[in-house]
């Protein structure tokens, strides 16, 4: 056969694509021992910065995702069962706004004493949360804090 012809059909090599099922289950998976650690850590070390005084804009950031993704996978769920939880969210995105704005105005990172409140017992549901759920679930909630903060700072731009 010549080099500038492709080979008929039948033999030309297929490839299987086995990548994206397994990344189908690994979505459909719930987190291991390990990561449910890791994930955690990110959220307590910043909390005990916000609560030390220490805490710089990466961490204010960082428990403003944290509300945000606990009220975004809250509200997945049946609202019958999880209206406590949606509550939460919706405390904790206050809590870590007003932290937020207080932040951009003054430098200062910490908590007034109901959102550390707030933001503890919302850091302890996400650990159940991270628990519990399945690994598509919370990146779907990461996903939709991701757009929102594109967007607010879209917003900002303009």
């Amino acid at each position: 056969m010549a080099a500038n012809k492709k080979p008929r059909k039948a033999y030309r090599q297929r490839y299987a694509h086995h990548g994206s099922s397994l990344n189908t289950i690994r979505l459909c998976q719930r987190y291991t021992a390990d990561e449910v650690r890791n994930q955690s850590i990110v959220g307590w070390d910043s909390f005990a910065k916000m609560v030390n005084g220490t805490a710089d804009a990466e961490d204010v950031e960082a428990m403003y995702s944290l509300a945000h993704i606990v009220y975004f996978r809250s509200s997945f769920e049946d609202k019958k069962h999880f209206a406590p939880a949606v509550d939460l969210g919706k405390r904790a995105v206050d809590a870590s706004t007003r932290t937020r704005n207080r932040y951009r105005e003054t430098g200062r990172a910490g908590f007034d004493g109901e959102a550390m409140k707030t933001m503890r017992e919302c850091l302890e549901f996400m650990d159940e949360l991270l628990a519990e759920s399945k690994i598509g679930l919370m990146m779907c909630a990461l996903m939709l804090v991701e757009d929102m903060r594109k967007r607010e700072a879209e917003s900002c731009t303009t």
